[in-house]
């Protein structure tokens, strides 16, 4: 099994800073790998665009209200 250490780019000492931090670029400025950072724009777009449609209206309940067929998360 490899370590963070075992790949070339990351530090030996500890892995690159993007693994644990937001760098604010699609690629890390330090070590060139991708970063996997979200794109929060997109996703309010997405979010929004989602429950506008009828989409989400075949899961509420009609007996319970406005929980979701009837159940809760704790």
């Amino acid at each position: 099994m490899k370590n963070f250490s075992d790949f070339p780019g990351y530090n030996r000492k500890m892995p690159c800073r993007h693994v644990y931090e937001y760098v604010h670029h699609e690629t890390c400025p330090d070590c060139g790998r991708y970063t996997h950072e979200p794109n929060y724009a997109l996703d309010h777009k997405l979010f929004t665009e989602y429950y506008k449609s009828d989409k989400p209206k075949e899961y509420i309940c009609p007996v319970e209200g406005g929980t979701i067929r009837g159940w809760w998360s704790i």
